[in-house]
């Protein structure tokens, strides 16, 4: 679901929310939301079975992808840096825009660096008809961050009539990191029924 709303309005919402200590827990632990201040813009995610499975399905492979480079005889420095990098899960990310207020998203799935700031790869998983939007949610990520989140990895999942078969397209929003994200997507299988 996606609302306009302006920055006040958007601000007068989470004052209200707070004032209901119940609610305002069960909104940030259950409720996925993004919003852009610059365009005005809150989006409600509603999650399904098959977006949360995807999604850990990812998360898992990547931090197994992870593992392996940690007990690999890479060059050393390349084992150290993955020594750092912690999935962050669906953590919230606080974005300043060009006038220093603060956009929120929140990722399917992130991991970053123990010494950065923000997550270094977001990934968002859509369904086909909200595909639109990771293209403007990666330029949040990208732009806001001043590019301290490298790359945006947008999956878009189409479910099957039958609810048996899922198709599966995969953009990478910059380019920074095709090649060695490239190893991880290799990894990853999905199966079609």
């Amino acid at each position: 679901m996606k609302f306009q709303i302006t920055p006040k309005e958007y601000n007068e919402l989470l004052g209200q929310l707070r004032q209901e200590e119940g609610l305002f827990g069960f909104v940030l632990d259950k409720i996925h939301y993004d919003y852009s201040r610059e365009r005005h813009q809150l989006i409600v995610r509603m999650l399904t079975r098959t977006h949360e499975l995807f999604r850990l399905a990812i998360e898992d492979e990547i931090q197994a992808q992870l593992e392996t480079i940690r007990r690999s005889h890479l060059k050393i420095a390349t084992t150290a840096f993955a020594e750092k990098v912690r999935r962050h899960g669906s953590t919230t990310v606080y974005l300043p825009d060009k006038e220093h207020l603060v956009s929120q998203h929140d990722p399917d799935v992130s991991f970053g660096h123990d010494d950065a700031h923000f997550p270094g790869v977001v990934i968002e998983v859509a369904s086909s008809h909200k595909t639109k939007d990771l293209s403007s949610l990666a330029d949040d990520y990208i732009l806001d961050s001043n590019a301290n989140i490298r790359a945006v990895v947008g999956f878009d999942i189409e479910y099957g009539k039958t609810g048996h078969t899922l198709g599966m397209n995969c953009k990478l929003y910059n380019k920074f990191l095709m090649r060695s994200f490239a190893m991880i997507m290799a990894s990853l299988q999905i199966i079609q029924d």
